[in-house]
């Protein structure tokens, strides 16, 4: 059974995860043997969708901060867009976001620029992160705008998870 949880790590971020356990006193155990001191533990509906959110850690979605810096690394490292795109398809275990990276890599093969491929899967790569492939391919610096649009998704992940806490801060 899928558990709701909202944690303090060991670092002190406060994190809400999804974690897979036989009920909600194992999830808590085992998540505390990590070091970590559950705060909320719930199965089905979530804290944070009291509010509208959603979990960071969603399984069809990209965590687009490791994947800018990780092709980045690849570019700078010699690979091609196409060699990069494989590269990362190949390592990619969920098979929906591996048929999006198969299918932006299609769309580049077929000579589209990247940020247009990177377009036609909204709900997966943000508006930001298209503009900013799209001026980065007219100046030629992919590989360094990557990395600056990885380091501003950490920026604001640690803002969002700061805020958080100070929100569930005091219902503890």
């Amino acid at each position: 059974m899928n558990f709701d949880l909202v944690v303090r790590t060991p670092q002190g971020a406060v994190q809400a995860l999804r974690y897979a356990a036989a009920d909600a006193a194992a999830a808590s155990a085992e998540l505390a043997s990590q070091g970590m001191q559950v705060l909320s533990c719930a199965p089905g509906k979530a804290p944070w969708r009291l509010w509208g959110g959603t979990p960071r850690q969603a399984s069809a979605r990209f965590d687009i901060a490791n994947l800018a810096q990780e092709l980045a690394l690849l570019i700078g490292a010699g690979l091609s867009i196409i060699e990069a795109l494989r590269t990362l398809e190949a390592r990619e275990v969920h098979a929906a976001r591996k048929a999006v990276l198969r299918d932006v890599q299609r769309h580049v093969s077929e000579g589209q620029p990247l940020s247009a491929a990177l377009g036609k899967h909204p709900d997966q790569f943000p508006p930001l992160l298209v503009a900013n492939v799209s001026a980065s391919e007219r100046t030629g610096d992919l590989g360094t705008a990557l990395q600056r649009y990885a380091a501003h998704q950490l920026s604001v992940r640690q803002l969002t998870d700061k805020v958080f806490g100070a929100a569930v801060y005091p219902m503890l």
